[in-house]
């Protein structure tokens, strides 16, 4: 090793240079000079040092799999594929019955040569080369054959187009012979064969805000073609009939009224009603000098631009509230009078999801003698910021710059003004089906069996079940389920990009970011453990980023119309395992009060972090380039921050898996396989339904849950909202349900609650065709 060979410069750490100990705590091997030793680092965590390890440690390592994703229609994804950088993929996440020996590729030349054989022999087209097309006629060539007195039927085989161009070729012949014709005893052009004086244009819709001169534009255009010399007037007339119908596809059941818009120019901001109402809106416009001899020199003709006039519909600022209260209302019918959201200005954060680490699966033991179990987690000192405090009365009028872009596409850290919606008090709206069938009076009475239709109607609730079909709506000013945007509060958000990153998992990254209360603090969810004397908090930021198109260096974003989706979703997962963590709590703990004898174990007290969704606004006075009528700039989750200076961050269970992550011998063994006792709880007390699964946390909180649900679940969501609808997200496995049963091995936490084994739960097809009918 000591040679001078320039490879030596790259591998001077393969080999260990003397006797030293393999770095994991549970190996302790010598590694002799000159064997092989391998650096290993836990992934998505850049900020903790790595260790040598030997060489069967280091393939150990190389198993550990990371989050599973379902697979999605547009981009086929094995569910038993770890997005993580491992070697192979779980036994247990290969999908039941799938072939694997299925090529890749299809045959294109045969496909090629199939094709051309069918064209030579006409075969593609039964009824001839030419095969008769509808005759349907637009209404712009029906109004222009009514003008010109022509029959607008045609041969058969041929459509609209066919006779628009004959209509057209008859025009150019006749004025080919204009001057022929002006001899005649009639001395004038026949009128279908006079030139039409035309202008495109296009209409776009959009409504007032506050503190701007210039609305906000939406999505909502449409073009037409108008006569060069029309009137003001019928100009309004026509741009109005042609965006109703955009309009009503846009908001159906809401009654717009466009008597009081206002048909703006858009290049000067001319408004159209102010214009001399006998005098053409064109007249003057699109003219150029005829060419010819000198006797018509100084003669202008008319010279069709060549490009659509743009103008803007105005909708006023009370109806568009209106549109969006109707909206709201229509929404969800539970939920109050909804929360105007001011435009302010505000600026982009990066977000988080917790660190991940390599981890592998494992066949538990049998269990040894119960280990007493840390109830608390001890919380070391904070970094706090100080970001710039912001009056009440001033917060409406901020109007920061613009964060510069950083080379790795991230956005620069600055103060942003951010609605942060706290879900705190909605996280305990998804107890409300098991609360409803639990009465209160004391912990003994605290908790009652739900029958299997409690179970599915909760689920549905809280499910993805109304995110898909809002998604291609302009407007995101929508009330989700369980997420009440009524109750929202005001918050200055600060963070760093490069110091403050946490770590980049399966579907979200993270920041360690700084919150102080604007508005009136909530009393409870993200700010009950945060003293009321301390101005600034310390929270994670997490958001989500699309896997499919970023690299290692770029991290690319969704728009806001889909982040706002995912982290709903996100969200609404995390709720959904705090209600199923005190369902559980609530079983055990009646169950203990009602028993003769003590536990003979520990019980570890976990818990889900509190979370909030935050909504980053754009600024005012920069009116948005892609169309999009929402004046939101991005959307974050903000969970309390899990301080893991003293505390490992680990990962109990995978989401693909029913079994611990860690050996026996290894630090959270014991509440891995408490865990596993509650998902064999979750299960059966849910008739087979649903569980929580990918635990992972630091000390007594957990964070990041993926809620699994039975397949019939995933397929009612299919029925009613179409293919692309889910249930709980993409870490909603269907095949890491089906072989649940069957991976879980009860331990004595099992055996004392007197859980029964698990046994395969079918769902009837009946119970499936009527469950849209039941919820």
């Amino acid at each position: 090793m000591a040679d001078d060979n320039i490879s030596t410069q790259f591998t001077d750490q393969a080999y260990a240079k003397q006797d030293t100990v393999c770095g994991r705590v549970s190996c302790q091997k010598i590694i002799k000079a000159n064997e092989p030793q391998h650096y290993v680092a836990q992934q998505g965590r850049p900020d903790l040092p790595g260790h040598y390890v030997c060489h069967a440690c280091y393939q150990r390592y190389l198993t550990k799999p990371g989050t599973t994703r379902r697979p999605q229609e547009s981009n086929t994804l094995r569910a038993g594929t770890v997005l993580h950088h491992s070697t192979r993929s779980t036994p247990a996440a290969v999908p039941v019955n799938q072939p694997l020996n299925i090529s890749a590729h299809p045959a294109f030349p045969l496909i090629s040569q199939m094709v051309n054989e069918s064209q030579r022999h006409g075969s593609h087209t039964p009824e001839g080369r030419v095969t008769p097309l509808p005759s349907v006629i637009p209404a712009s060539v029906s109004h222009y054959n009514l003008q010109q007195g022509l029959s607008v039927a045609g041969p058969s085989g041929y459509t609209s187009a066919h006779l628009a161009y004959n209509q057209e070729r008859e025009r150019q012949s006749s004025l080919a012979y204009a001057r022929s014709s002006r001899s005649s005893s009639s001395g004038q052009i026949p009128h279908y064969a006079q030139p039409m004086q035309t202008v495109d244009i296009i209409v776009t819709v959009c409504y007032e805000v506050i503190n701007t001169n210039r609305p906000k534009t939406t999505s909502i255009k449409e073009g037409r073609t108008v006569s060069y010399d029309i009137l003001p007037s019928d100009l309004i007339n026509a741009a109005k009939e042609e965006i109703i119908a955009p309009l009503t596809k846009f908001a159906p059941k809401f009654p717009w009224d466009l008597s009081d818009t206002i048909l703006r120019e858009a290049k000067n901001w001319q408004d159209v009603s102010k214009r001399n109402p006998s005098i053409p809106y064109f007249n003057g416009r699109f003219l150029k000098t005829k060419p010819g001899r000198a006797k018509t020199a100084g003669v202008q003709e008319f010279a069709r631009p060549t490009n659509p006039i743009d103008f803007q519909l105005v909708i006023s600022r009370a109806q568009w509230l209106a549109y969006e209260s109707h909206d709201l209302d229509e929404e969800d019918l539970d939920h109050t009078q909804p929360h105007w959201q001011v435009h302010t200005a505000a600026s982009s954060a990066e977000s988080l999801s917790a660190p991940r680490s390599l981890t592998k699966r494992k066949i538990p033991p049998s269990p040894p003698s119960p280990a007493a179990v840390p109830s608390t987690v001890a919380r070391g000192k904070r970094r706090q910021r100080s970001p710039t405090p912001l009056s009440q009365s001033s917060m409406y009028s901020l109007l920061p710059s613009l964060p510069s872009q950083r080379a790795h596409n991230t956005i620069m850290s600055a103060s942003a003004l951010t609605q942060a919606q706290s879900t705190h008090e909605e996280l305990d709206r998804f107890s409300e089906p098991i609360r409803n069938a639990m009465p209160s009076k004391d912990l003994v009475e605290s908790f009652r069996a739900l029958n299997r239709d409690q179970v599915r109607q909760g689920i549905f609730l809280g499910g993805q079940t109304s995110i898909a079909r809002e998604k291609n709506k302009g407007s995101m000013h929508w009330i989700k389920k369980f997420i009440n945007h009524a109750r929202s509060y005001h918050a200055l958000i600060s963070y760093d990009v490069e110091d403050g990153f946490l770590g980049q998992g399966t579907f979200k990254t993270a920041h360690r970011a700084s919150l102080q209360w604007i508005s009136t603090r909530p009393s409870s969810g993200l700010a009950s453990n945060f003293p009321a004397s301390v101005q600034c908090h310390d929270i994670v930021l997490k958001r989500p980023y699309n896997d499919r198109t970023s690299s290692k260096k770029v991290v690319k974003r969704f728009n806001y119309t889909d982040e706002s989706q995912k982290v709903h979703t996100e969200a609404r997962a995390l709720g959904w395992a705090t209600s199923l963590m005190k369902f559980s709590y609530a079983y055990i703990d009646t169950f203990i009060a009602k028993s003769s004898d003590e536990p003979p174990f520990n019980i570890p007290r976990l818990r889900f972090v509190h979370c909030a969704v935050a909504q980053s606004e754009k600024p005012v006075d920069k009116p948005s380039n892609s169309g999009l009528t929402s004046s939101h700039r991005a959307c974050y989750l903000l969970e309390e921050l899990i301080d893991s200076a003293n505390t490992s961050f680990i990962k109990y269970i995978h989401n693909a898996d029913a079994v611990p992550l860690q050996d026996q011998d290894e630090d959270g063994y014991e509440i891995a396989v408490f865990l596993c006792f509650m998902q064999h709880l979750q299960y059966t007390h849910t008739h087979g339904l649903a569980y929580i699964s990918d635990f992972q946390g630091a000390g007594n909180l957990l964070t990041d849950p993926q809620i699994l649900t039975h397949p019939s679940l995933t397929k009612e969501i299919e029925v009613s909202e179409g293919p692309g609808g889910t249930l709980f997200g993409e870490g909603n496995v269907n095949t890491a349900f089906n072989v649940f049963v069957t991976q879980h091995i009860c331990s004595h936490y099992c055996q004392w609650f007197n859980l029964e084994p698990l046994l395969p739960l079918d769902i009837a097809e009946d119970d499936v065709d009527n469950l849209v009918e039941t919820v």
